[in-house]
């Protein structure tokens, strides 16, 4: 789900076709969950991330809106591959987030997310997507 603060409504994004393909592919993909987007570039600070945290949010980002948005309203399939560098703002022991640590975690999990990437476009492309667009679109 992905809130939005400013209308407070909750849009459904999950398209269970493009999940199931995504779970053959890498064993961490997380079925459910809902993400708050703030504005960037810049980290939150610890109480906006212990707020978003009370509010049952599970990631905090900078990059779903507005392509989750648009591709919903194209009726496209969108799926995210989000690399989680920090828990800063889950946990009180945890040293807090600095672009050093972003980048270090992003290099570690590069490796993966190219794997993930090069089987998801063999995957997407041998499928026919035309009734999935067309049942996608709502509107």
């Amino acid at each position: 789900m992905l809130i939005q603060a400013a209308k407070n409504k909750s849009i459904n994004v999950y398209d269970k076709k493009t999940m199931d393909k995504s779970a053959c592919i890498h064993p961490c993909v997380h079925t459910e969950g809902s993400a708050v987007t703030i504005n960037g570039p810049r980290f939150s600070t610890r109480c906006e991330s212990f707020v978003h945290k009370a509010m049952g949010l599970d990631i905090v980002n900078m990059t779903l809106v507005p392509e989750v948005s648009l591709a919903r309203e194209a009726g496209l399939s969108y799926a995210s591959i989000a690399i989680v560098t920090d828990f800063d703002c889950w946990k009180a022991d945890e040293e807090h987030v600095c672009v050093d640590m972003v980048l270090e975690q992003f290099r570690k999990s590069i490796v993966h997310v190219r794997e993930i990437l090069l089987e998801a476009v063999a995957l997407i492309g041998a499928e026919d997507w035309t009734k999935t667009i067309e049942a996608n679109k709502v509107f």
